[in-house]
């Protein structure tokens, strides 16, 4: 593109250098620029204006599209990280029951059995709540969170108890339409508990 840009002012220079030193076939000398020479100077200066524009708005494109990648990522990978230390942490799975999967996990923290910690999805938005404490959001306005499930492979309690799998799609939300926004990836893990 710079390459471009540095070829296309070379020739701007080298035309406004051969057409001022073309001599008038008048008997009277002139200075200044004839339409024509006006109207050449307009064009490759507006060729080089676009050429410009789009750079850069193809350079904001990529960008924004970066940054949503980004953003989808990195909210994911939090939120994974977030729950496999949940359940490492925990001494129980109380939900789901062994080979089943449900939308809500529910946790025995390993400090106390009376408090439990919950995740579920609301509204497109993950929280956590930890015994009678209020639900804290997980992920923030920015992204949504679908199909969410919950798995617990174990097949019964003696087998390899509390070892949970963990599927969902987080989304960047994108209110304009712009294809810049539109970003969805599918995150998952197995994590295990660390005291059964």
């Amino acid at each position: 593109m710079a390459l471009l840009l540095i070829i296309l002012t070379s020739l701007v220079f080298f035309l406004l250098n051969s057409m001022r030193n073309i001599k008038p076939h008048s008997f009277f000398s002139r200075s200044g620029f004839s339409l024509i020479e006006l109207i050449l100077y307009v064009g490759l200066l507006s060729s080089m204006m676009l050429v410009l524009s789009l750079f850069f708005s193809i350079a904001l494109s990529v960008r924004i599209k970066h940054q949503t990648i980004s953003e989808v990522e990195q909210q994911g990978l939090q939120v994974l990280q977030i729950m496999s230390q949940t359940i490492r942490n925990a001494s129980s799975v109380n939900s789901p029951l062994a080979g089943s999967s449900s939308s809500t996990l529910s946790l025995s923290l390993a400090t106390s059995s009376d408090i439990t910690s919950v995740f579920f999805a609301s509204s497109s938005v993950l929280y956590v709540t930890e015994g009678v404490a209020s639900p804290v959001a997980l992920t923030n306005n920015t992204v949504a969170i679908s199909n969410l499930l919950f798995s617990a492979l174990s097949v019964s309690s003696s087998t390899t108890p509390g070892t949970v799998r963990i599927v969902f799609s987080l989304s960047r939300i994108n209110p304009s339409g712009r294809s810049e926004y539109d970003y969805t990836k599918v995150f998952y893990t197995t994590a295990a508990l660390r005291y059964p």
